[in-house]
């Protein structure tokens, strides 16, 4: 029988808690930045940490259950941090913002979702669903009409939406048919609402636009239970939506990628499938190679290009900078001891978010779904900590809610609204460090915007590397000085990240740039001697050359 609901304790500032709600269900799905490097990524963080500020300065009290194994999972992410191959990537993460920054972002809202009170969680459903109509709206314009997005940011791509990727997209779609589902509607309302979100999958040409719905409809039927007429209502209409994309060429063909990179043509090869083993081998190995704690948070890279074997790497390719299983990417960034912690936190959440109360069974669905997605795609800044606040939230609401007491709570609490405010003030100065260098990469002679983001954010790997390239160029050119400063900004960040799989082909880069051919092999020679089993090889003769006769 399920638990009646009651009233959850006061929050003591409703209206913050309903502004870092909004923030994390809809502005951190739809944000981009156009002035910054990745317009889809540094925004993001910044927006996940302001939104989990504001739940937690809201006064909504910690589950007890959660709030001792979600510390130590954070707890254990940090020592893995401090001990890991290259503590500054592990701060935020270069490649995707899934470091430090985010985890304990994730690991705050799972202690307090459980106590947000259930008619914000009803309020926050539609939300969801709005949001959800938007993304694939601009999926499908960007497909189909591209130029009429050009006023929102003339050089960005938005193939995957305002997410960034069209596996993320398709992740955020899938989650948002639970929440549909879980309110009747009329039959074309009805049928409008998931032809938008059907052709947002459709036109994401990934093979998991075929199979995430699949998993949210059964993971709405288990969950939700919308009742047959309601099911085949969405089941149908998303169905019919993506066949008429598939077998109508004249809409397949406008501006989409070639056969081969379509979900039709990933289908048709086993290439992905070969990969994944691959890349899952090589992780199975970088596990036991640092068992207990790990490579440390956002090092996947290193610890997939480290401990693979040359035919490994070779299958996969060697850019794989996450295992793509939730659990994988654990065990190799937080070790044996953080996937155990992590363990315990399931152990406590899972078994009662599947038995949640009917007000909330939307979202143990849109967890399932997520946690569905978690399974076989990388983590992401948005999609994982989604996944964990509605987990959280589907176990809330019940009549025997433990709460911590409020004595016990004041220090706890100020230590993490304390926590989450450095991470927000973190990730702030990330965002205008990535400013200054997309400033930099834009505009003539601005290597001031460049030297002013690896001096603001020493973290960023991508903004050295801007550096150092613009003052190699002017090396070539004839300016000696330039050339001296590029090799000490090389020099810098190889001695801050001696372990990072591109930091020295970024050197062997400024070496050709500086006509030094034989530098470009010494740093290629160290990078097979870092990672032995990586692809490259020693080139033998200077790119524009030819071997004598």
């Amino acid at each position: 029988m399920d638990a009646p609901t009651l009233p959850v304790a006061a929050v003591r500032r409703p209206q913050v808690l309903e502004a870092g709600l909004f923030l994390l269900v809809v502005a951190l799905p739809l944000a981009f930045f156009p002035l910054s490097r990745n317009e889809f990524l540094e925004v993001k963080l910044l927006l996940l940490a302001g939104g989990t500020l504001l739940v937690l300065a809201s006064g909504v009290p910690a589950d007890r259950r959660l709030a001792l194994p979600a510390s130590a999972w954070a707890g254990v992410l940090v020592l893995a941090g401090i001990t890991g191959v290259d503590r500054v990537e592990s701060l935020v993460g270069t490649i995707s913002a899934t470091g430090l920054a985010m985890l304990l972002c994730a690991a705050a809202l799972v202690v307090v979702a459980p106590n947000v009170p259930t008619p914000l969680w009803e309020r926050a459903r539609g939300w969801l669903v709005g949001t959800g109509v938007a993304v694939a709206a601009v999926m499908v314009i960007a497909r189909v009409s591209p130029e009429l997005l050009e006023p929102l940011g003339r050089h960005v791509r938005f193939n995957g939406s305002t997410l960034g990727n069209p596996v993320y997209a398709v992740g955020f779609l899938a989650a948002c048919i639970p929440a549909a589902l879980a309110r009747e509607r009329g039959t074309w309302r009805g049928v409008l609402l998931f032809a938008v979100l059907g052709a947002g999958f459709a036109v994401a040409e990934e093979r998991s636009a075929w199979l995430m719905p699949v998993a949210a409809l059964a993971a709405s039927a288990w969950l939700v239970r919308p009742g047959g007429r309601r099911f085949a209502l969405a089941a149908c209409t998303i169905g019919a939506v993506v066949a008429l994309w598939i077998f109508v060429p004249a809409l397949a063909d406008r501006g989409g990628p070639g056969d081969r990179f379509t979900a039709v043509g990933q289908f048709q090869t086993l290439k992905g499938e070969r990969q994944r083993v691959a890349l899952y081998g090589a992780n199975l190995r970088a596990v036991a190679e640092r068992p207990l704690l790990g490579w440390g948070p956002a090092n996947g890279w290193t610890g997939f290009l480290s401990s693979g074997t040359p035919e490994q790497i070779e299958q996969a390719g060697r850019y794989w900078a996450d295992a793509h299983n939730l659990f994988l990417e654990l065990g190799v960034t937080s070790g044996l001891v953080g996937l155990a912690v992590f363990g315990w936190l399931l152990v406590r959440l899972v078994p009662r978010a599947l038995r949640p109360i009917p007000e909330r069974r939307w979202l143990a669905a849109v967890a399932a779904t997520l946690g569905v997605y978690a399974l076989v795609e990388p983590l992401d800044v948005m999609l994982t900590p989604l996944l964990l606040l509605f987990a959280a939230a589907a176990t809330g609401g019940r009549e025997d809610e433990a709460t911590v007491p409020a004595r016990r709570a004041r220090g706890s609490r100020v230590a993490l609204v304390a926590a989450i405010g450095g991470v927000t003030a973190l990730a702030g100065v990330n965002l205008t460090a990535s400013a200054l260098e997309e400033w930099g990469h834009t505009h003539y002679e601005a290597d001031w915007a460049l030297r002013a983001a690896v001096d603001l954010a020493p973290w960023r790997l991508t903004a050295s590397e801007a550096l150092a390239m613009s003052l190699a160029v002017s090396g070539r050119a004839g300016d000696e000085g330039a050339g001296v400063e590029a090799r000490a900004v090389v020099a810098t960040v190889v001695g801050r990240h001696p372990r990072n799989p591109g930091v020295r082909l970024l050197a062997a880069d400024i070496e050709l740039l500086l006509r030094n051919f034989p530098g470009t092999q010494d740093w290629i020679r160290e990078q097979l001697e870092v990672f032995p089993s990586d692809t490259l090889v020693v080139p033998l003769v200077e790119p524009g050359t030819s071997l004598p006769a």
